[in-house]
C-alpha cells in the first residue's frame, strides 16, 4: 500500500536529510510574510576563506579551534602558536598529521591546494612587483598609471606575457608547461633524443601494502586486506586518498632508483630521465616518462643497430607458465590487451582500436618506413590493398581461438598472403617509421614491456623504442601542450 505522505514531508520529518545549505523544501522553515533571500551576500565583501577555515569545516574543527587563524577578542586573525608558519607548512603538516580528519576530507584538500595556490601566486607575483624590469618588450617603462588603465595594461602587460611570466613555478599554468617544454628540449639538444618513452598504470589491488597502511591507520588488522569486498575496498581508498596517493609516490620513487641502478634493466646506464603525472578518470595516478640510456644508437644508425638495441630492453612474449609463473602471472594478468577492447580504445570516434590491437605479427623483427605507390598504382589504391590485407589478418586474430596452435606463417597463409608481402602492407599504411618486434600469433594482444621493469612494478607498463627522433620531438611538443582538462584515460 502507498503511503499518503507527500516525499517532501517525509524529508521533512528527517531533517539530516537536508543540506546544511538548502532546504530540500523552503517553505519549510518559512512562514507567512517572511522573505526568501536567493543571494544572501550580494553587496557584500567576502570573507577571507583562510581566516573562516574553522566555520567552513565544523566537522574537522568542532570547537572552532586550531585552525590556521584565530579570531581574538579585538575581533583581529592571528595565528596562536609560538613559532609562526607559512600557509603551505601549516597545510603540508595537517595533510600528513597521524589525524587523519584532515587527509580523509576531499573537500578540505581540493581546498588545502587551492589556498596554496594563492598563496603561491601571490608571493610570486610579490617578488616579480619588486625584482622585475619593470619595462615592456618595447623598452618603455611600466607605470602604476599603466597598471591602472585597463587598456595600457592590456597593451604593455598581457599581450607581451608579461603578466604571467611568474606563474612559471606553478603548476599547471602555461607558462610553468612552457618552461617544462624548453627543459625537455634543452635535453634533446644536450644529450640527443632520448631512448625509450615509458608509460606506467597503478596496480592498486596488485599491491597490497596500500590497503594494508590503510587498515592500520584505522586500527583494524592489516591482514584482512584480502577479504574485502570490492565496495569494501573503494570505500576504504576514498576515505584514504593522501596514503594512495604518498604509497603511489614511494613506489614510483623505489622504482626510479631501479631503474637508474647499475643493473640496468634497459640495456645501458640511464643517463637522464622526465617524467610527468597526471590523474586518470578512476582517480589513480598515472607515470609518463622519457629516458636516455647510454650507449643507444644514434638515429643515424642502420636498422640492424636500433632492432638489436631495441629487443634488449623489450618483449611483447609469453613467457613459459612452468618456467617463469611469477612473470607469467603478471603478463597475463595486466599486459594482455581484452579482445573486447574498451571504451577507451575507441575514444577518437573510430572504429579502430586507438591502440592498434591486435598488433602486428613477425617471425623477426625489422624496420617499416612510409611507402610510396608502384608505378601505375594510385595512393588510393596502394591503401585500399594494404588496409585489406592487414584488416584480413586483424580479422583472424580477433576472431580465431586457440592461436598458440598457428604460427605467423599458418596465420598469413589463411589470409591468402606471405610475410614479405604483410610486411610491405604495414608500410604502406604507417605514419612514420618504426620497429616491428618479432611476435606470435598468440603474442598479437600482449603490449610492450620490458621484464626486470614489470616484474618489479607489478602492473601495466607500456615502452615503446623511440626510433624516429622527430615524431618523438613532435609528440613532446603536442603532449606538454596538452590542457590539464584533456588528461584521462
Amino acid at each position: 500500500m502507498e503511503s499518503d505522505v507527500h516525499p517532501l514531508d517525509r524529508n521533512i520529518e528527517h531533517p539530516f536529510q537536508c543540506t546544511s545549505l538548502q532546504q530540500i523544501d523552503p517553505s519549510a522553515v518559512m512562514s507567512d510574510g517572511d522573505i526568501l533571500s536567493l543571494a544572501p551576500s550580494e553587496g557584500k565583501h567576502p570573507v577571507n576563506a583562510l581566516q573562516n577555515e574553522a566555520l567552513c569545516f565544523p566537522s574537522i574543527f568542532p570547537q572552532g579551534k586550531n585552525s590556521y587563524f584565530t579570531k581574538n577578542e579585538s575581533g583581529d586573525f592571528i595565528q596562536e602558536r609560538d613559532r609562526k608558519i607559512s600557509v603551505t607548512k601549516y597545510f603540508d603538516s595537517r595533510v600528513l598529521s597521524i589525524d587523519n580528519r584532515f587527509q580523509g576530507d576531499p573537500e578540505w584538500i581540493f581546498y588545502a591546494q587551492y589556498l596554496k595556490e594563492v598563496e603561491q601566486v601571490r608571493n610570486a607575483a610579490t617578488i616579480a612587483l619588486k625584482k622585475g624590469p619593470g619595462i615592456t618588450t618595447q623598452g618603455l617603462k611600466i607605470t602604476a598609471g599603466d597598471l591602472m588603465d585597463k587598456e595600457k595594461l592590456n597593451i604593455s602587460v598581457i599581450r607581451n606575457n608579461l603578466g604571467y611570466r611568474y606563474l612559471s613555478d606553478t603548476p599547471g599554468t602555461p607558462p610553468y608547461w612552457e618552461k617544462t617544454m624548453n627543459g625537455l628540449f634543452a635535453g634533446f639538444k644536450q644529450i640527443g633524443p632520448p631512448s625509450f618513452f615509458i608509460s606506467f598504470s597503478a596496480a592498486d589491488r596488485r599491491w597490497p601494502e596500500i590497503a594494508q597502511a590503510m587498515l592500520a591507520q584505522q586500527g583494524k588488522d592489516p591482514s584482512s586486506w584480502d577479504t574485502l569486498t570490492w565496495s569494501e575496498y573503494c570505500e576504504l581508498v576514498n576515505r584514504n586518498p593522501v596514503t594512495a596517493v604518498l604509497m603511489f609516490e614511494r613506489r614510483v620513487g623505489q622504482f626510479v632508483k631501479i631503474m637508474t641502478s647499475e643493473c640496468q634493466p634497459l640495456g645501458g646506464q640511464v643517463k637522464d630521465m622526465f617524467l610527468r603525472r597526471e590523474m586518470q578518470e578512476r582517480g589513480w595516478p598515472h607515470i609518463h616518462a622519457m629516458v636516455w640510456v647510454e650507449g643507444a644508437p644514434l638515429p643515424e644508425a642502420n636498422d640492424a643497430e636500433h632492432i638489436n638495441f631495441a629487443e634488449q630492453a623489450i618483449s611483447c612474449s609469453l613467457p613459459d607458465e612452468n618456467d617463469d609463473p611469477q612473470l607469467y602471472d603478471i603478463v597475463t594478468s595486466v599486459q594482455r590487451h581484452s579482445k573486447k577492447h574498451s571504451r577507451t580504445c575507441f575514444k577518437n570516434k573510430t572504429s579502430d582500436c586507438r591502440f592498434d590491437y591486435p598488433k602486428p605479427i613477425a617471425s623477426y623483427s625489422y624496420a617499416i618506413r612510409p611507402s610510396e605507390p608502384p608505378t601505375g598504382t594510385t595512393m588510393t589504391e596502394w591503401k585500399e590493398w594494404a588496409t585489406e590485407i592487414v584488416t584480413k589478418v586483424k580479422s583472424f586474430l580477433t576472431h580465431t581461438e586457440d592461436l598458440h596452435l598457428y604460427t605467423v606463417q599458418d596465420v598469413l597463409s589463411a589470409c591468402n598472403t606471405n610475410e614479405e608481402e604483410y610486411k610491405i602492407a604495414l608500410g604502406a599504411l604507417c605514419r612514420r617509421e618504426q620497429i616491428v618486434l618479432k611476435r606470435n600469433p598468440i603474442e598479437a594482444w600482449i603490449n610492450f614491456y620490458n621484464k626486470h621493469l614489470l616484474r618489479f612494478w607489478n602492473g601495466n607498463m607500456d615502452i615503446q623504442y623511440i626510433y624516429n627522433p622527430y615524431a618523438c620531438a613532435k609528440y613532446c611538443l603536442s603532449y606538454i601542450a596538452k590542457a590539464e582538462k584533456e588528461m584521462g584515460g
